[in-house]
């Protein structure tokens, strides 16, 4: 018995990559001293004192302190009167947070 719900021809799928086309390119990976640089400036513009003081005790202790305390306090301890962070900025302080290495001293 023949199955009725069969088709006639199979479905053929296109292929998943095309070599004619070019491909995307991928984002460009910046080494870990030119992503803190970058989010160091990002800060820099916005608050400059936060940016500077990052700058002061970067590689300590108190710097991941004091990063924590920026994410989530979520606005800059000294400034009262703030109700929170812009995106980039959030972002650049979690890039820092990331990338934060204690240096033996």
């Amino acid at each position: 018995m023949e199955n009725q719900d069969a088709p006639d021809d199979e479905v053929a799928f296109p292929p998943l990559i095309i070599e004619d086309e070019p491909r995307p390119r991928a984002k460009e990976l910046r080494s870990d001293e030119e992503e803190i640089d970058r989010a160091l400036e990002t800060i820099a513009i916005h608050h400059p004192r936060i940016a500077s003081a990052l700058k002061v005790i970067w590689g300590y202790q108190e710097c991941a302190t004091y990063l924590q305390k920026l994410i989530f306090n979520c606005s800059d301890p000294a400034d009262l009167h703030r109700a929170g962070f812009k995106l980039e900025i959030l972002d650049a302080i979690l890039i820092l947070t990331a990338l934060h290495r204690v240096v033996a001293r």
